[in-house]
């Protein structure tokens, strides 16, 4: 592997990554707070929202297809705030502090300014910066990946036990967060085996797998559990357009035309070629191939033999291999290469600063605007429907409790219906209770809680008769109708209205008074004729 440089480079280039932490700061916290959450944020503040940490984790064990430890950290964050801002910010402290680490795994891999340009890459990703603004555990595992390979380079550079035990630390943490963490542990294991020469890396590795698995066992069929039941995660596309995807939102984030995507994935391919062609043959190179490509391609076999497990979210623990390669291709000594790395280094701020503007913050559906409406024009007795679990879960499990109007909040769609036995029933309970202005999640059809109805129930009482169960029944007086813009469809100005939201139907029953508008929604108020 290439030496360190003296202390003196180390120390300049320790300033240029402190700018580039506060850079990324600055591009990832602008109007942190003013999208409102949407559907996958809501299901974290609910996972980390119950009263106590076992309950956390028992949660993530019946219901979920996540493992616990970003829920945990999430619910001990949750005791200092619980604003929108204040709780992506737990995103936001790990992105930055990423900077860092991708500075001193790039030096270690290829060369400190190359490590410096990692740095930098990262630091201003238009990807990276759309999970760091996120309530989810992707920017924790972008943060558990780069430790765990550090603690491994320094394992394997210095011989230092420290970086041994940091590495299994960081790896066993990673697959605590998410379970697709263990293609980066299978991608450190496949390069330690290959050093047939050094026995102590060989003896090494052996331990460190061995006492991760050994770690890891009491959450194996918690694992296997998922992986039968859930339907993957979460791929939407046919699996090899998938493969330029993710290079794509690499390069340019999401949201982009076509063209752009396809621009960014090539320029992506091609100074990561470079970059690999610039590095010396040895251990270094190896790791980067094996880095880079090893997830990728699992994931997009697994995709084609069987579920559909590849997303560019899941691969977020393998992009700074990438970045790597792209920063060593910009790292030599001629003046093209730095122009080079000058240039793509603007190209994407400039596309992090526009996805942030452009289309993070406008296409969020705007929940909390909503409620504020409903709050200051509801009346006792009032409910609230939904066409689409984008909006049920961020205002029944977020907005609502903190409106403190005991609205009711109903789902309408059988894709809320909670699947989580009896214990995962006893925990929803513990959470109504800490929250009791919620209802039950899922469908409310005839009067019944769809929480305890058997499948053939389910579908024999009739979803079409929701609103009539409303109106005569419960004796609604007002119905507030929330329909969000289909919020995955390709087409943004699609509505999320279903058949049973239909306003010729509603119409017999009720007249509506009011309609209003806001960012990724429609709200609706109806009053009884």
């Amino acid at each position: 592997m290439n030496r360190l440089e003296n202390e003196r480079d180390h120390r300049g280039a320790w300033w240029w990554v402190a700018g580039f932490m506060y850079l990324g700061g600055i591009l990832c916290s602008y109007g942190l707070g003013k999208p409102s959450l949407w559907i996958d944020e809501a299901h974290s503040v609910e996972f980390a929202g119950l009263p106590t940490a076992w309950l956390v984790i028992l949660n993530s064990a019946v219901r979920d297809a996540y493992p616990p430890l970003y829920f945990l950290v999430l619910h001990g964050w949750m005791k200092l705030g619980s604003s929108e801002a204040w709780l992506r910010t737990l995103s936001l402290v790990l992105h930055i502090s990423s900077i860092p680490l991708a500075f001193l795994v790039g030096r270690r891999l290829v060369s400190v300014r190359a490590g410096v340009l990692a740095a930098a890459f990262l630091a201003v990703s238009p990807f990276h910066s759309a999970y760091a603004r996120e309530i989810r555990m992707y920017s924790m595992v972008e943060f558990l990946s780069l430790f765990s390979v550090l603690g491994m380079l320094t394992w394997v550079q210095d011989r230092a036990r420290r970086g041994w035990w940091l590495m299994l630390a960081a790896g066993v943490a990673l697959i605590y967060t998410h379970f697709m963490g263990a293609l980066l542990l299978l991608c450190e294991g496949a390069w330690l085996w290959g050093w047939r020469r050094e026995q102590f890396v060989r003896r090494g590795a052996v331990r460190w797998f061995v006492l991760t698995a050994v770690l890891f066992l009491p959450w194996l069929p918690l694992f296997l559990k998922a992986a039968l039941v859930t339907g993957g995660y979460g791929a939407e596309a046919p699996v090899l357009r998938l493969g330029w995807y993710f290079l794509g939102v690499l390069g340019a984030g999401f949201g982009q035309a076509w063209w752009v995507m396809a621009v960014s994935a090539a320029a992506i391919l091609v100074l990561a070629f470079i970059g690999y062609e610039s590095i010396s043959r040895g251990p270094a190179r190896r790791f980067l191939v094996i880095w880079a490509l090893i997830p990728v391609l699992l994931e997009l076999g697994l995709g084609l033999v069987g579920k559909p497990v590849f997303g560019e979210r899941t691969l977020i623990c393998c992009t700074p291999a990438w970045l790597i390669l792209s920063a060593a291709a910009s790292a030599g000594l001629p003046r093209f290469r730095t122009a080079l790395g000058v240039a793509a280094l603007g190209l994407l701020a400039g596309l992090g600063f526009a996805h942030t503007v452009g289309y993070i913050l406008p296409t969020a559906p705007s929940s909390r605007e909503a409620m504020q409406t409903v709050a200051g024009k509801f009346r006792a007795g009032d409910a609230i429907l939904h066409s689409s679990t984008v909006t049920y879960h961020p205002v029944s499990e977020y907005y609502l409790p903190r409106s403190r109007t005991g609205l009711k909040s109903y789902m309408i769609s059988s894709s809320g219906r909670f699947k989580g036995g009896r214990v995962g029933n006893w925990i929803r309970d513990k959470w109504r209770q800490a929250r009791p202005t919620l209802d039950p999640a899922g469908v409310i059809a005839s009067g019944a809680d769809p929480n305890r109805m058997e499948e053939e129930e389910f579908s024999r009482r009739g979803f079409d008769r929701v609103w009539y169960f409303h109106s005569t029944r419960d004796g609604l007086r007002r119905l507030w109708l929330l329909m969000p813009f289909n919020f995955y469809s390709p087409a943004p100005g699609l509505l999320a209205e279903t058949p049973l939201i239909d306003n010729a139907r509603l119409g017999r029953a009720y007249g509506k008074l009011h309609e209003w508008r806001f960012s990724g929604l429609k709200l609706e108020l109806w009053e009884r004729k």
